[in-house]
């Protein structure tokens, strides 16, 4: 069923354990082979496979929201700020709220430090309430940086999954593409590019592990007086390891999901507390005045 496509007294008859998903992501730039929409597409793809396997209660299509906070860097992304998009999401759980409802799955694939803990911070406000913001990727990002043991072993090692070293526009996601949109996908593939604080890095990942590591790219992104527009080896990108990772992120999704209704959902917090106040006061971009390097 799709929202949009519902009449008002249609809405108010549905069950109230009905699962309401959304697709929340930014249009942002993916480097010069793969769309602007990719985050979008994506998470559209994992949302689509969703429906078609859930058949714990019914489900119901949001409509889209193609937005998020801490795109890359560079003309072609749009950006929201992070307190904008924490409301966005609330109001709408809110809405559903307001009419018995207590369930909606946020389909994503952007991992944005604000944008991530803006959706944190709506679904534990929404928590306490009551209400159930499952957001999978909170935990799958968290998976992916820390190259969990599963995914190490069906999926691939670190800089090829989604960790710090392959953040964006890389292996990860290029395969991703590959699997789900290889019309898509523009080659040749551009090669590895991982941007670095230099010795500031050296110090944040020796202190700080891998939130050091995400950090040292995150600073080396800013620094870079060329930008590509991605971090990672997009040249390794293969449909098998897309496949296979999206199979995880569905599991997830599956799995989490199941938590919720079951009462034992919590989300899971984005890097360290002291990370999520630093960049809660940290100016947001709104305008990006670089365009990629060629």
């Amino acid at each position: 069923m799709e929202y949009m496509k519902l009449t008002a007294p249609e809405i108010y008859k549905l069950p109230k354990d009905t699962l309401f998903t959304v697709v929340l992501s930014p249009v942002e730039v993916h480097g010069p082979h793969i769309p602007v929409g990719t985050d979008i597409l994506i998470a559209r793809y994992l949302q689509r496979q969703f429906h078609k396997i859930w058949t714990d209660t019914p489900v119901v299509k949001l409509p889209e929201l193609p937005i998020g906070s801490d795109p890359q860097p560079v003309k072609g992304s749009f950006s929201v700020p992070s307190s904008a998009l924490k409301k966005v999401l609330i109001s709408w759980a809110l809405s559903l709220k307001s009419m018995g409802f207590r369930y909606m799955l946020v389909f994503d694939n952007h991992g944005g430090p604000r944008h991530q803990i803006a959706i944190y911070r709506a679904s534990r406000y929404m928590l306490r309430r009551g209400f159930y913001i499952i957001a999978p990727f909170l935990h799958i990002m968290h998976e992916m940086l820390i190259v969990a043991p599963e995914i190490e072993k069906y999926i691939g090692t670190k800089g090829m999954v989604g960790d710090a070293t392959d953040l964006h526009g890389g292996t990860n996601e290029t395969s991703l593409m590959l699997e789900t949109y290889p019309h898509l996908v523009k080659h040749p593939l551009p090669g590895h590019h991982k941007p670095s604080a230099g010795m500031l890095g050296k110090v944040l990942k020796k202190t700080m592990g891998v939130y050091g590591e995400l950090l040292d790219t995150l600073i080396g992104w800013i620094l870079e007086k060329e930008n590509p527009g991605y971090v990672g080896n997009p040249q390794l990108a293969s449909e098998d390891r897309g496949k296979a990772m999206l199979a995880y992120h569905l599991r997830r999704y599956i799995e989490l999901t199941k938590m919720a209704y079951a009462g034992t959902y919590t989300p899971h917090p984005p890097l360290t507390p002291l990370l999520r106040g630093l960049f809660s006061i940290l100016p947001e971009d709104r305008v990006y005045k670089k365009e990629i390097a060629p």
